[in-house]
């Protein structure tokens, strides 16, 4: 005679076979068909008075693609030239070693230094087209008023420690910013949460340039204090010392690099609705040519 507790296991068991054939019955593997994809120029050209300029000229690819390399990104043998009223410059091919990465960074660089109140040409002669656009270094610098720490804030990307960074806002004018941190790093400092870290310096320290991935604009702020918080993206210890800057940008650069932003935020996010980059200042690439200037930088000490 059966109890209840026999009757019991042998429904469970009875569940978990019936289970099982449903799930080795509904399971399929599915291919998907790549969709013809036309591949783009992405030009990232970004001038300031004072500096050479230097143009990162690359080709976007599929989602799926196994091309991921700066090698094999890189769009070469182009024809770059930029253009102000005392003439024309080429830009001719160049590279530095990325001692974080350890891969080279490709681009094309000037030897004449950016002129402020200047209006700039850049036209980039690549893959069978010509792409043109212009921007003008009449940009101002603002004074920051003071820089501070918190162990915790919270954004769209959710709670973490932050870098606050106080300044006034220019007057007069509709303003757009970006932060900025150089600093010394060693093999032992991650990027993120990813773990990432440099494996060709053995422990040699090597300057960084963390620019923010978010654009801030001074709208209903005209002329007043103005504050931001940001996540560093390199991890740190008490007591590491840290020069912050902001850099105030055009309305191009602000509205290419606010697209890119909210475009990265979509990928993590499922709830966020996606943003695709599009061509806004060249007809048939993405990118950006625009103009910054930088505040005077402040050190900064980490204090834990």
């Amino acid at each position: 005679m059966k109890t209840n507790k026999s009757k019991s296991i042998a429904s469970i068991i009875g569940v978990f076979i019936i289970t099982c054939m449903l799930s080795a019955c509904v399971e399929k593997t599915i291919t998907i068909k790549p969709l013809a994809y036309e591949t783009k120029p992405v030009i990232e050209c970004m001038i300031t008075p004072g500096k050479k300029p230097r143009l990162f000229l690359s080709s976007t690819v599929a989602y799926f693609d196994k091309i991921i390399d700066n090698k094999d990104l890189t769009i070469r043998n182009a024809i770059v030239t930029i253009t102000n009223s005392f003439g024309t410059e080429v830009l001719r091919e160049d590279s530095v070693f990325n001692l974080f990465s350890c891969q080279y960074e490709y681009f094309y660089q000037g030897d004449n230094l950016i002129q402020g109140n200047t209006t700039y040409t850049l036209t980039v002669n690549a893959m069978g087209g010509i792409f043109t656009a212009q921007t003008t270094t009449n940009l101002s610098p603002v004074t920051i008023t003071s820089v501070d720490y918190t162990s915790q804030f919270n954004d769209i990307y959710g709670e973490h420690e932050g870098v606050i960074v106080d300044f006034n806002d220019i007057a007069g004018q509709k303003n757009f910013y970006r932060y900025q941190m150089n600093r010394m790093i060693d093999s032992t400092v991650t990027y993120g949460e990813t773990k990432v870290h440099s494996v060709c310096t053995n422990g040699s320290f090597f300057h960084v340039v963390e620019i923010g991935r978010s654009s801030y604009k001074d709208k209903n702020q005209d002329g007043l204090p103005f504050e931001i918080v940001v996540e560093p993206a390199f991890k740190h210890a008490p007591d590491q010392v840290a020069y912050v800057m902001i850099q105030t940008i055009d309305s191009n650069a602000a509205e290419f690099y606010d697209a890119l932003d909210r475009q990265k935020l979509s990928l993590l996010n499922p709830f966020v609705e996606p943003v695709f980059l599009r061509p806004v200042q060249f007809k048939d690439a993405i990118g950006i040519f625009g103009n910054y200037i930088l505040s005077d930088s402040v050190k900064f000490v980490y204090p834990e």
